[in-house]
């Protein structure tokens, strides 16, 4: 495997799933009870590296040619260094020909059953210049090659088995040929242990249908590979680890031109810190565009994202993809023009399902849509901020997010409520504020779950088992709103004269 200089950092992660729970209650007399004793199982996988050892090139005049000769002290000839401090490991000043070796001892100390993965990563700096070679002691353990990382599959594991794992033996040598001596970067070698009856997804080497991210740099290449063309139609995309954005400005995924078509499995991890600042754009969040496919087990905890029309958290343009199983957490502020949402921006076409917006205090949705003297549709939501027509499903749907929109069309959950629309066990609890509407009619259009609904002709719009618990309040010029339309559950109809229904049950 060829790669490039080094900072190496061995990560060791160690995760406790555990399930309690316990009683006490009287039996006849008050004397009597019964006491239930529990215990948590534990999730503890290790590793540590040790054995270093440090060579550089020394010419042998007998035989015409350099030899590698071990250094002493941690050192190479030409004054290089490593230095160790538990796993962390930095190389300064490596040379042509230097190398240095050391082994990587995974252990197992879980007292339940668990799975590992094991995961060897270089950064993009590294690249094509450096090699690294990896030696498993336990030959069952078959590494695969991708993008920019080594990864093994999963490994069931029970507390009875050795403690010692496996052994990687490691080699990180600097080639004779190097010219560029103006590099820095890093490599990682993480283990990932979960408990026995967790959903993994194992990686597969040169499948063409199914793409591996493990780090920041498989992520950025990800994003400008759909940006560049690759639509990934048919394709799914594994996240196979955390991944940290850094608060960086963020370049959306897709764009209106190369639209992202595929699956994105987030696989349950979390992407944070996501920074998106581009007020004068439209369609941007995690992902700018996205159309057919789905986006699924993924999590986003901490998220500020500026911009123009269809402004949200993970896609700012969600069209046909359908989104399953979202979770958006932590410190989220969503600013935009019109069509903003907490999840997904403009025109959503597709069902919602498992959606869960749980943010700390201060955070919020905001839209505001006057634009040279003209108050335009606000379209905003804690969710969605438009949600398109036809028989589309939101479904087991939570926020905790405050929205505040400037002019019409402002909802817990969605903006608007599109003919055909069924909602089914939806609540939000965050506050819901319209700034300044210019009538009681529009001031109308505020809602706990959806600001607006749309009573076409000859259709109808569902709401089960939805409940709002956060504060409404609404202003227009002359006055505020003191009584809401349907409890403040659903704001005003979107027509003054369409005859669709409103269901609410």
């Amino acid at each position: 495997m060829k790669k490039r200089l080094i900072l190496s950092s061995i990560m060791s992660i160690i995760l406790c799933f555990c399930l309690a729970t316990g009683s006490a209650y009287a039996l006849f007399t008050s004397e009597s009870n019964v006491n239930v004793a529990v215990s948590y199982g534990k999730v503890d996988v290790t590793a540590k590296a040790e054995n270093f050892k440090t060579y550089s090139a020394s010419w042998n005049e007998a035989t015409k040619s350099y030899e590698s000769v071990e250094q002493s002290s941690l050192t190479f000839a030409t004054l290089g260094t490593v230095t160790v401090n538990n796993n962390d490991i930095v190389i300064n000043n490596m040379a042509p020909m230097d190398k240095l070796t050391f082994d990587i001892i995974i252990e197992n100390n879980s007292s339940i059953l668990a799975k590992y993965q094991t995961i060897f990563t270089v950064s993009e700096e590294l690249t094509d210049t450096l090699v690294v070679e990896l030696e498993n002691e336990n030959q069952s353990i078959e590494m695969v090659n991708l993008t920019n990382s080594v990864a093994s599959k999963w490994f069931t594991i029970n507390p009875s088995d050795n403690k010692q794992l496996d052994k990687i033996s490691v080699t990180i040598l600097l080639p004779e040929n190097v010219t560029n001596m103006d590099v820095t970067g890093s490599i990682s070698y993480t283990v990932k242990a979960i408990q026995g009856n967790a959903h993994v997804v194992d990686p597969v080497e040169n499948n063409e249908n199914e793409l591996y991210i493990y780090s920041l740099n498989d992520l950025k290449a990800f994003r400008d590979d759909v940006n560049n063309g690759n639509t990934y139609n048919n394709k799914t995309v594994y996240l196979m680890d955390n991944i940290d954005l850094n608060n960086e400005e963020w370049e959306p995924i897709g764009t209106s031109n190369s639209k992202f078509s595929g699956v994105f499995d987030g696989n349950g991890f979390t992407i944070s810190n996501l920074s998106v600042n581009k007020e004068n754009d439209s369609y941007v969040g995690l992902f700018g565009y996205t159309v057919k496919g789905e986006v699924k087990n993924l999590n986003i905890n901490n998220a500020t994202v500026k911009g123009y029309l269809g402004v949200a958290v993970v896609s700012g343009s969600p069209f046909t993809a359908k989104f399953t199983n979202i979770k958006v957490t932590g410190d989220v502020k969503v600013e935009g023009m019109a069509y903003v949402g907490g999840v997904v921006g403009r025109n959503s076409y597709a069902d919602l399902t498992d959606i869960i917006v749980d943010v700390n205090e201060g955070s919020y949705v905001y839209s505001n849509s006057v634009s040279g003297g003209v108050a335009y549709r606000t379209y905003v939501g804690g969710v969605v901020g438009f949600l398109g027509e036809g028989a589309h499903t939101l479904k087991n749907i939570s926020s905790n997010i405050d929205v505040i929109g400037s002019t019409i069309d402002v909802g817990g959950i969605a903006g608007i409520a599109h003919y055909d629309n069924t909602f089914i066990n939806c609540s939000s609890s965050g506050n819901v504020t319209l700034q300044n509407a210019d009538t009681l009619e529009e001031a109308l259009e505020i809602g706990g779950i959806a600001g607006v609904w749309h009573n076409q002709d000859g259709h109808k719009v569902v709401f089960e088992n939805c409940s709002y618990t956060g504060v409404l309040s609404s202003k227009y010029v002359t006055g505020e709103v003191t009584t809401f339309e349907n409890n403040g559950l659903v704001g005003a109809k979107y027509s003054a004269t369409g005859t669709g229904e409103l269901i609410i049950r």
